[in-house]
């Protein structure tokens, strides 16, 4: 059976520092050597992503923005890319208008992605984000004065970032819009903060993977989660492992509970299950 195994990054592969450890990499690195068929879906983008994992040898195009889009860290070519329709886009930025609530719009300009954002609007969870993105990745951003104002055919996806109270209300009525997906889930690295990505309906780790395996001739999808928008790509995984630092909902719906992720609990999994023989490569 050919099996792709897919991992997420924060909370699960990598560790508190948001780094993968020198024995994930090492391992990981040994096992796809030997023939495993590995790569990570990823809230991040390419950004980001590409930053963390530079020291892993992946072959295999990564999930990236949530399922949005497939990122080929190879070739560096986007592929599979799920905009959100221009009359849901023009929707959804109309309702965040109503909140008065600060967003990233995230667009695919030619082979480059950028992202935009309001200053006047931006809260401080999300300046933190910004300014930690740009200065440990080099993560584009540009300013505009509405983002009303950008052309809406190239729109990937619609970033907020504040508490759970407050975007929950914004993101149960931008899910009620036609043409519009996303998911409402913690922020894993600052305390209180909770993140809304909303994209096109059509969009979803899970969808992404699916996509994934039709293309490499899979048989089988094995996942590795901690956090609510994990949950589709365990919807579609013949076998579901969620870290030990997972949330309840994602622990719920896994086959078995591994290690932390500051335990290196996936790499530890795999190199493990070959050892045993569970997995022959």
């Amino acid at each position: 059976m050919k099996t792709l195994y897919i991992s997420d990054l924060d909370g699960t592969l990598l560790n508190d520092s948001t780094e993968l450890s020198e024995y994930t990499v090492q391992t990981l690195n040994r096992l796809i050597a030997d023939g495993m068929n590995f790569t990570v879906a990823t809230a991040r983008s390419a950004y980001s992503a590409c930053k963390v994992l530079e020291k892993l040898n992946l072959r295999l195009p990564m999930i990236l923005s949530g399922g949005v889009m497939l990122y080929d860290p190879e070739t560096r070519v986007f592929s599979n890319v799920k905009y959100i329709p221009p009359d849901a886009s023009a929707a959804a930025l109309a309702a965040i208008r109503r909140y008065g609530l600060p967003a990233l719009l995230y667009a695919l300009d030619g082979a480059e992605q950028n992202i935009y954002y309001e200053p006047a609007l931006e809260n401080a969870v999300m300046k933190d984000f910004r300014e930690g993105r740009l200065s440990r990745y080099g993560k584009r951003f540009t300013p505009v004065s509405r983002l009303e104002e950008l052309p809406a055919g190239g729109v990937c996806h619609i970033e907020l970032m504040d508490t759970r109270p407050r975007l929950k209300p914004l993101y149960e009525e931008l899910r009620r819009l036609g043409g519009l997906s996303g998911e409402l889930y913690r922020n894993t690295y600052t305390e209180n903060a909770w993140i809304a990505d909303i994209c096109s309906a059509k969009a979803s780790k899970g969808d992404a993977a699916l996509e994934l395996k039709k293309l490499g001739g899979f048989d089988r999808l094995v996942g590795f989660g901690d956090n609510l928008n994990d949950l589709p790509l365990f919807a579609v995984c013949d076998e579901r492992y969620a870290v030990a630092n997972a949330q309840d909902e994602v622990r719920a719906a896994a086959t078995e509970i591994i290690g932390a992720n500051i335990d290196d609990g996936v790499a530890r999994r795999l190199d493990d299950a070959v050892a045993l023989g569970k997995i022959c490569l």
